[in-house]
């Protein structure tokens, strides 16, 4: 038989091993770190994030630094690409913006129909359509009807999801010629204003309906990468009253970090300094 005294000692041993196991108070515990801060939330300049589609950054990135003399606080930060995948990229979470800018009101539709904006878009400025062909005009073509004629193999559009592509058919419609081109199987659809480019300065097609390209002030194409100049002719610019209005318009989404700033900005683009500025840029005004 145990002693009292090992009885006593191996007690002494029991509790002093279960307090050894007790859990710490919470004051020893060390919290874990919170998220870190974004780059919008952190101190410095305020950052105006713009959605555009290809082909319109040239002309709103050279008109920046007015904006930036009115708010010297705040970096415009642009985003090109096609509207589908700005708005794929919204909807993921992997693109935080504040303003999209729309070839048309058509192309607002996936952002509509997406939840991320509210209502039509805001006109900004207007663009015009010219049909354009290979160097030297090979066919001889000087006008829509004349895309009917035998010798012509294939006129390139946009798709009609476009805004540009249904004015491009609305175009060849009331020039009597858009039932004929399809029925020959001489009409060729493309998702990319580019591509039609492309196509008609390698002679690969005979004519296109494109947006005309945007102008520096003092003469000469904004944007060198994607334009044609030097490489197609064009032919005609296409009147309004036979292709409709293409008005660029701009909206806020909803999910926008700065929407007050975002309304400024709009209306600045919608200023008759800013409106002039972008006439001299070769795009057409609009009635605010």
């Amino acid at each position: 038989m145990m002693s009292q005294a090992t009885n006593a000692l191996l007690l002494g041993v029991l509790i002093s091993a279960v307090a050894g196991c007790a859990p710490r108070p919470e004051a020893d515990v060390a919290p874990s770190p919170g998220p870190l801060p974004s780059d919008r939330s952190a101190a410095g300049p305020s950052i105006l994030a713009i959605g555009l589609p290809i082909g319109l950054q040239v002309a709103l990135k050279d008109l920046q630094d007015r904006f930036a003399a009115d708010h010297p606080q705040t970096k415009l930060e642009f985003h090109e690409r096609e509207v589908e995948g700005l708005v794929r990229d919204v909807k993921s979470g992997k693109l935080v913006l504040d303003i999209i800018l729309a070839q048309g009101e058509l192309e607002l539709k996936p952002l509509l129909d997406a939840g991320l904006v509210e209502g039509p878009g805001t006109p900004i400025f207007s663009r015009s359509m010219e049909l354009i062909v290979p160097r030297g005009n090979p066919r001889g073509l000087k006008s829509l009807a004349d895309l009917a004629r035998d010798e012509v193999r294939e006129v390139v559009v946009a798709t009609p999801e476009t805004s540009l592509g249904q004015a491009s058919e609305q175009a060849l419609s009331k020039a009597g010629v858009l039932d004929k081109l399809t029925q020959a199987g001489k009409l060729r659809r493309v998702s990319q204003p580019l591509e039609a480019k492309r196509l008609v300065a390698a002679a690969k097609a005979d004519a296109a309906l494109v947006y005309s390209a945007a102008r520096r002030p003092g003469g000469g194409t904004a944007d060198p990468v994607r334009s044609a100049e030097g490489k197609v002719d064009t032919v005609l610019t296409v009147p309004e009253t036979e292709a409709g209005p293409l008005v660029v318009v701009a909206v806020v989404l909803k999910s926008a970090p700065s929407p007050e700033l975002s309304e400024e900005f709009i209306s600045f683009l919608q200023t008759p300094t800013m409106q002039e500025a972008l006439a001299l840029r070769g795009y057409g005004r609009v009635q605010q």
